[in-house]
């Protein structure tokens, strides 16, 4: 009895490990699938990703050619293009909201504004359909916390902050600190 319980909780462990694997081999193709589908529907615009490299073991991830395309009347291709974003979070963090970005590191980063008849841009029509698309803020987090924006002249560390707050607010989410210094994507 005991032989066959021992060989049964082997199978267990054994079945497990594989699904972990294949788990942590096809989740990059699904956040470039959710990025591109979601992105595209709450900005109104097309989402588009090259390629995504994520460990889920270890919390790092990189995010390879993001293209957030214009709307429409708007010239160019884009509104916003990427190059390589590479991040890295605690593990345990992955299934908390909010979710703390340990640290953020933006290269190739453009941001086309283009104003229509001096009235709205490109980036306020994407950010308007992704607030229109999302439900109302977390009421958890402190509205008044300071954001990158609040910060006057910035080192060149913060400058590389500066430059991904733009780049989140204009889809509609915003870099906090939190009451531990670190960095929050809300």
């Amino acid at each position: 009895m005991l032989r066959w319980l021992g060989i049964l909780m082997g199978v267990v462990l054994l079945l497990a490990v594989i699904a972990a694997v294949v788990v942590n081999q096809r989740v990059d193709g699904w956040v470039k699938s959710a990025v591109e589908t979601y992105g595209s529907e709450y900005a109104g615009v097309v989402v588009s990703l090259e390629d995504v490299s994520l460990s889920l073991l270890n919390g790092k991830g990189e995010l390879r050619g993001l293209t957030v395309g214009n709307p429409a009347g708007y010239e160019g291709d884009h509104a916003i293009r990427v190059a390589r974003v590479a991040f890295s979070v605690q593990p345990r963090n992955l299934l908390e909201d909010p979710i703390v970005i340990d640290s953020i590191d933006i290269d190739g980063a453009e941001v086309h504004a283009e104003s229509r008849d001096l009235r709205e841009t490109n980036l306020q029509v994407i950010q308007r359909n992704v607030r229109a698309a999302t439900p109302p803020a977390d009421p958890r987090v402190e509205e008044d916390a300071p954001t990158v924006s609040d910060q006057a002249a910035p080192t060149p560390t913060e400058a590389d902050e500066a430059q991904a707050s733009l780049a989140l607010e204009a889809l509609g989410a915003t870099l906090r600190h939190d009451d531990h210094g670190r960095v929050i994507l809300v």
